[in-house]
This record gives C-alpha cells, structure tokens and sequence, in this order.
C-alpha cells in the first residue's frame, strides 16, 4: 500500500473555530468600545452642565447685588450647545431672602424645552437682599 500525501493546511472545522473565536472577541472589545464611549459622553455632559450651572448662578448673584428686584426667570432659557436651562426662585421669609433653584440639561429631543428626563443637574441657593448701608 502507498500512503497518501496530503498537503499541510487548516481542516475547515479548524477554520470555522478560529473565525467564531475571533468574531467573539471584537464583538466583545467593540461592544466594551460603545460603553465606554456612551459613559464619556455622560460624564462630559454632567461636567458641562456643572460648570455651566455654577455660571448661571454667578450671574443671578451679581444682578441681584445690583438689584434684588431682577426677576431672573425672565431670561433666556437657551444656553448654547444644546444645554437649556429653568430657573424657579421662591421668596423665603418676608421677602429678603430668596431661594434660586437652577435645572440644567441637554436638549436630546431639539424641542427648546427642557424634559425631566433630559435634567443633568439641579442646583439650589438661598440669597439674602444686601443692607443698602
């Protein structure tokens, strides 16, 4: 009997074993991709709206050392990039003091308003009239 030669190579199992186990390991590492990337975005948006909260709230103070009776509510909700903003301010006491209440977000819908759900960050303050002396 003569032996057959074969040529050296892959089986086609061996082939099909190697590609399901490489096709498992990028859809795991771009899976892992995508979540990593959707909580950068989160984390940047949160910092945004921090640092724009802490702005905004700056402004309110300043207009109200120059005049308490400035009704920030009025202002443009609109903060640019997309970041809206809702003011509420409630008076505490017999009206020298006030309670800002600040609610930061990204607009995901384009509506121009600012949903529950889009609400990034909620700041709240006291502020006191200044004695006029």
């Amino acid at each position: 009997m003569s032996k057959i030669k074969t040529k050296p190579g892959f089986t086609l199992l061996e082939v099909l074993m190697a590609s399901t186990l490489l096709a498992g390991t990028l859809v795991g590492f771009i899976l892992t991709c995508a979540d990593n990337l959707r909580v950068s975005r989160t984390t940047e948006q949160a910092a945004t709206a921090i640092l724009l909260a802490e702005t905004e709230m700056e402004k309110v103070k300043a207009a109200w050392a120059h005049n308490y009776s400035i009704d920030p509510t009025a202002w443009s909700s609109v903060l640019g990039q997309g970041y809206l903003i809702a003011r509420s301010v409630t008076n505490i006491g017999s009206g020298t003091r006030k309670r800002i209440t600040l609610q930061v977000g990204y607009d995901q819908d384009g509506d121009n308003g600012l949903d529950t759900n889009e609400i990034i960050l909620v700041l709240t303050t006291a502020y006191a009239q200044r004695d006029a002396s």
